[in-house]
């Protein structure tokens, strides 16, 4: 409106579909995606400018914004997963709908994936890397997963006829095991639950995920499936944790935590140029260090569980590319830490799957030297200047380990 009174009109651009144009949805989820402002902030500082929009229609944007990134998100996942020779997870605490939930990572080098369910479990992470897909599959990787708990042989015969049979759905599924008499009352509840997770392995397998891909954790139970590694600083806390009752324990616990950082050089500088000779070297020297006598009861006791965890504490000694520890996870999962801190819980399912999206987005992007600005600017205005990032992540992979000669 001029002074006059009159108003002049303009058609709008025609990358504006609404009453909010690109410039402003970008500012908006940048400042509540990759600075961590809270949309009540948001909304104030846009207030402050003279721009009238309320706090819902800020929410609006961002989960509209996530709608057409969720695509994207889980083809991230997917080629992430299908691509890796190891992924590093770990999980945080989270609130959603005012209940305790849980945000599970799972990233390498090269992609970020974040999901939030309803709590730390098996089954939670191996939804997770089924990734977007709804089905249960019996395969071999099933079965073996199945024997570990020593199944009964009436069981296992039952479990051979569900071979290479695919359910589509969950409903499929119970109707499958209710067919063949697979039920908790002749089955058990725990074991019904294994039956469960096995066939979600052999579906996220199915779907790309390898069971030779090591994954690194901090040791958490639910995570020790496939080839699984353990993180030297996690495991090495237990030493640091012990109270010393005597002048003369406190030196014994500090010289066996010399000893380990000093072996763990020796692991570090084997995976930049491994050989058998130093790999028959350091097991037997793991041997000599976790083996030796020690005055500390308490201190025999983690030595010895260090015993117990060898082959998962040398893998890198047949997987030389595995870290020996999880920083880097402990570093993407800080950030929905921060994200709760600052916003709290979700309230919607829409919210928390946007979360989810952005923090891996964003994770993924820095991974790859792409701004995430830049990134955020190009799928609003749906431009296409920034190829998918699935498509980075598979010529990264590609590139980083050429297949041999």
């Amino acid at each position: 409106m001029l002074l006059d009174g009159t108003y002049i009109s303009a058609p709008l651009p025609q990358n504006v579909k609404d009453h909010f144009g690109n410039g402003l949805k970008e500012y908006i989820i940048y400042q509540s995606h990759v600075n961590n402002v809270s949309q009540a902030k948001v909304h104030a500082e846009l207030k402050d400018r003279g721009i009238l929009i309320s706090e819902g229609e800020i929410h609006n944007i961002i989960i509209d914004t996530a709608s057409t990134l969720k695509k994207e998100y889980h083809n991230i996942a997917k080629a992430g997963i299908a691509t890796a020779q190891d992924i590093r997870v770990d999980d945080t605490g989270a609130r959603h709908k005012g209940k305790n939930a849980a945000s599970l990572m799972i990233q390498n080098d090269f992609f970020t994936h974040l999901v939030t369910s309803s709590g730390k479990s098996r089954k939670n992470f191996l939804l997770a890397l089924r990734g977007n897909y709804s089905d249960y599959v019996i395969d071999e990787h099933a079965l073996e997963y199945i024997k570990q708990y020593n199944p009964k042989q009436e069981l296992l015969k039952k479990l051979m006829l569900l071979m290479d049979i695919t359910c589509d759905d969950e409903q499929q599924w119970s109707m499958l095991l209710e067919k063949h008499d697979i039920t908790d009352k002749n089955t058990g509840a725990n074991f019904l639950k294994v039956i469960e997770e096995a066939a979600l392995l052999g579906s996220a397998i199915s779907h790309g995920f390898s069971p030779n891909t090591v994954i690194l954790s901090d040791g958490a139970k639910q995570y020790a499936i496939a080839t699984h590694a353990l993180c030297w600083i996690h495991a090495e806390r237990a030493i640091r944790k012990l109270i010393p009752n005597s002048e003369t324990e406190a030196k014994e616990i500090e010289d066996i935590r010399d000893q380990i950082w000093k072996y763990y050089k020796e692991l570090k500088q084997y995976q930049s140029s491994p050989n058998q000779d130093d790999k028959i070297n350091l097991t037997e020297k793991f041997d000599k260090l976790f083996g030796q006598r020690v005055d500390s009861n308490q201190l025999s006791i983690v030595l010895n569980s260090f015993r117990k965890k060898k082959l998962e504490l040398l893998r890198v000694l047949d997987h030389p590319h595995v870290p020996l520890h999880n920083n880097s996870t402990e570093q993407d999962i800080r950030k929905a830490v921060i994200k709760r801190k600052i916003s709290g819980g979700t309230r919607s399912e829409q919210g928390k799957i946007a979360r989810d999206i952005f923090i891996s987005l964003i994770g993924t992007c820095r991974k790859n030297n792409i701004s995430p600005l830049s990134f955020i600017r190009d799928r609003i205005a749906n431009s296409g200047k920034i190829p998918c990032l699935a498509e980075i992540i598979l010529r990264k992979v590609n590139f980083a380990n050429p297949p041999p000669s």
